[in-house]
């Protein structure tokens, strides 16, 4: 029994660790507004993976919109 769920916490343990870097690997980053804009030429939304606080100059939650 014990063997059993020491394995379930194992394959749990990696299972977060696996999403977690897919997570983190899916985050893109430009150096600035002229960069993110060839691509979302709109500008991107809080919780996009393109969006950086520190292209968000107004702070009102869109980075380089236009």
């Amino acid at each position: 029994m014990k063997k059993v769920i020491l394995t379930l916490l194992t394959a749990t343990l990696v299972f977060s660790f696996t999403s977690f870097n897919a997570e983190v690997e899916a985050k893109e980053t430009f150096k600035n507004c002229k960069e993110l804009n060839k691509k979302y030429p709109k500008g991107v939304k809080k919780g996009h993976s393109a969006y950086s606080a520190k292209l968000d100059r107004d702070k009102d939650g869109w980075a380089c919109e236009k």
